[in-house]
């Protein structure tokens, strides 16, 4: 029965910011403010709070190459589907699929359901914060070699 109660509450939470705006109760810049509380204070206290009965262990960093590397396969993948398209298209879909939106969808789902699982996701946010924060655009133009100077290689970047 609890579990549909969570379910119902999160539901809950999404038709009433739907009714709200449809009521006018929000303006059109309002998103602003909205994504700047969502940002600086609901996803950093989400990270705290998962982290509150965490044990620190050295299994956990597999965790964190495992984001690494599932996040950066799709761009990957996309690559080879592209291999006959020039290189532009074939960046925009390398770069396109690379990471996931962990922290603003996933960290409240998780946490409401599965609040023991919390840490490990937030360790498995950390590799995809790699790839998506300049590590998916390293690899891509190592691979297509879009560099000025052509000398990347995807070694040389995990150097």
């Amino acid at each position: 029965m609890d579990f549909v109660l969570k379910i119902a509450a999160l539901i809950l939470i999404l038709l009433g910011g739907v009714f709200l705006r449809r009521k006018g109760f929000f303006e059109e810049g309002d998103y602003r403010v909205i994504s700047r509380i969502v940002v600086n204070m609901t996803l950093p206290a989400a990270v705290v709070h998962a982290f509150s009965d965490f044990e620190k262990s050295g299994e956990m960093l597999f965790v964190v190459l495992a984001g690494i590397v599932f996040s950066s396969l799709p761009g990957m993948i996309s690559l080879l589907f592209k291999k006959r398209k020039d290189k532009g298209v074939r960046a925009f879909f390398a770069l396109g699929s690379s990471g996931y939106s962990i922290g603003s969808f996933a960290m409240p789902l998780i946490q409401t359901f599965y609040e023991s699982s919390s840490a490990i996701v937030c360790m498995f946010d950390i590799g995809n914060a790699v790839v998506v924060t300049g590590g998916a655009y390293a690899l891509t133009s190592a691979v297509l070699q879009t560099g000025t100077e052509g000398r990347e290689t995807p070694g040389s970047i995990l150097k």
